[in-house]
C-alpha cells in the first residue's frame, strides 16, 4: 500500500488550474494600437484634402486661362493696359446711327486715350497705330498679332500718360 503525500496532490491540483485552456480560439486580429496612430490617420486625411483642393484649383485656373481669350487676361502692362503688337476689329457702335465702325484719326496716344475716356460707355479697349495715327475702339475677344499696332485697355486707375 502506498501512502499518498498530501503535498504532491496539492502540487498536481495547482498545476492543473494554472494551465491555459488550449481549446479556446486564438485571437489573431487583435493588434495593440500605437498611441499616435489616430493622429497619423487624421494628418493623412488633411494632407489628402489639401492636395485635392490644389489639384482642383489648378484645373480651374488652367480651364479659365485657356477659355478666356480676351484682351488683358494676363498680358497687359501700364496705366492703359498695353498689349504690344496686337490688334482687333473695330466695333460698330459709332456715328449717328450707332452702327458705323469706331475708327478715328488721332495725332497722339494721349488724344486716343482722351477719345476713349469720352466714349467710356462703349470703349472697353482700343488699338492705336502711331505710324498711321489710327485709333479703333475694338472688340475685346480674340485679338490677333499686328505689327505696329498696340492694344490699350483702360485700367481702373486714372488715365494719365506721360510723353
Amino acid at each position: 500500500m502506498s501512502t499518498v503525500d498530501n503535498n504532491n496532490i496539492d502540487n498536481i491540483n495547482n498545476a492543473s488550474t494554472n494551465v491555459d485552456n488550449t481549446n479556446a480560439p486564438i485571437n489573431v486580429y487583435h493588434v495593440k494600437e500605437h498611441p499616435h496612430s489616430t493622429g497619423w490617420i487624421i494628418l493623412c486625411f488633411i494632407l489628402m484634402t489639401i492636395i485635392i483642393i490644389l489639384i482642383l484649383f489648378w484645373v480651374y485656373t488652367t480651364h479659365n486661362s485657356t477659355n478666356n481669350n480676351t484682351i488683358c487676361g494676363t498680358g497687359c502692362y501700364g496705366e492703359l493696359g498695353l498689349q504690344f503688337g496686337y490688334d482687333n476689329t473695330a466695333i460698330n457702335a459709332c456715328g449717328t446711327g450707332n452702327n458705323n465702325p469706331c475708327i478715328f484719326l488721332m495725332g497722339t496716344l494721349q488724344q486716343a486715350a482722351a477719345q476713349c475716356a469720352t466714349l467710356s460707355n462703349i470703349c472697353k479697349a482700343f488699338s492705336y497705330n502711331s505710324s498711321t495715327q489710327q485709333m479703333k475702339i475694338i472688340n475685346t475677344n480674340n485679338p490677333f498679332i499686328s505689327l505696329g499696332t498696340n492694344i490699350y485697355v483702360p485700367q481702373s486707375c486714372p488715365m494719365s500718360l506721360s510723353s
